[in-house]
């Protein structure tokens, strides 16, 4: 019987067709016998077979499922987090734009997004804008400010969207953080800037890139260095992220006082503690832009709340 269950659980792993609700019935049913598979067999039974994360999330909806360097790991909820309330069934979705009561659009771009025309942009409905202000290189680690950041910020403060501002990280020591947070308020001084801060550092995959090797306590003390900076400068600080990252790179504990933009092109975001800003595509078409632009949706109106 017991060979018959586990070969049951490999035919369930192997074919993502089967529903959710077939999975939660057949686990149910497996857990009320002795012979329950292990979370630590489920995973290595994932990775022989390749199973997606989606795939496993439906089989444990109570816990974290998502990828650590390439590896499948599975997680409690951390009881010391506080969960978000989101309601996912008022979310709803038309012409590509994803709503929510209560929420504010937004759009995030760089030099990559070309010359902008603010003004269609906010006609469409646009209410905030992310613009990068700058990067560190992923070699050398030179300070660069993005070719187009004063021509966006202008941009933004001339129509009236709301500015936020986000700069890409490659600090590898909290001395760098500080210096990239400098770096970013100096050239926020001339704009009003009403949206956060934003501290963006990521994985860059088939490089080496000198932040790729950082510990998760190296990557959550120069997190916390460069948000604290900002705060100290009258500017609300915040953190973005993917699934991977910020489960495998951050310290959530330590950095929970830090809003969240939280970046998963899904029908709804997988992230159960709180976040401020949900990034849900970044194959957006814009009026005023010419290439694909990301699109965002704020649940916190920055510019009216207290710094």
């Amino acid at each position: 019987m017991k060979k018959f269950q586990n070969a049951l659980i490999i035919l369930l792993l192997v074919c993502n067709l089967v529903t959710g609700a077939m999975l939660l019935y057949t686990r149910k049913q497996l857990k009320e016998k002795e012979d329950y598979i292990s979370k630590d067999t489920i995973v290595e039974l994932a990775i022989r077979y390749n199973v997606s994360t989606s795939f496993l999330r439906k089989l444990f909806p109570n816990d974290i499922v998502y990828l650590d360097d390439g590896k499948v790991t599975i997680e409690s909820l951390n009881p010391a987090l506080k969960l978000n309330d989101y309601d996912y069934g008022l979310l709803s979705k038309e012409n590509g734009i994803v709503s929510y009561p209560n929420t504010y659009q937004g759009i995030d771009v760089s030099k990559f997004s070309g010359t902008i025309d603010w003004q269609k942009v906010k006609d469409s409905g646009v209410y905030f804008a992310m613009i990068r202000a700058g990067y560190r290189g992923y070699s050398e680690g030179a300070l660069n400010k993005d070719a187009y950041f004063e021509e966006n910020a202008q941009g933004c403060n001339d129509v009236g969207i709301k500015l936020g501002v986000y700069f890409f990280s490659q600090a590898i020591s909290v001395e760098e953080a500080i210096e990239e947070a400098s770096f970013v308020i100096n050239l926020c001084k001339n704009y009003k800037v009403e949206f956060p801060i934003c501290f963006d550092m990521e994985e860059i995959s088939g490089t080496n890139a000198r932040a790729n090797s950082l510990s998760k306590e190296e990557v959550t003390k120069i997190t916390l260095a460069f948000c604290n900076t900002v705060r100290e400068a009258g500017y609300t600080p915040i953190i973005y992220a993917n699934s991977h990252w910020i489960f495998s790179k951050l310290d959530l504990e330590a950095v929970e006082n830090i809003d969240k933009w939280y970046a998963q092109y899904a029908s709804e975001p997988y992230l159960p503690y709180q976040f401020s800003m949900w990034q849900y595509t970044s194959s957006a078409t814009i009026p005023g832009i010419s290439n694909n632009a990301d699109r965002n949706i704020a649940f916190i109106d920055y510019s009216n709340t207290e710094k």
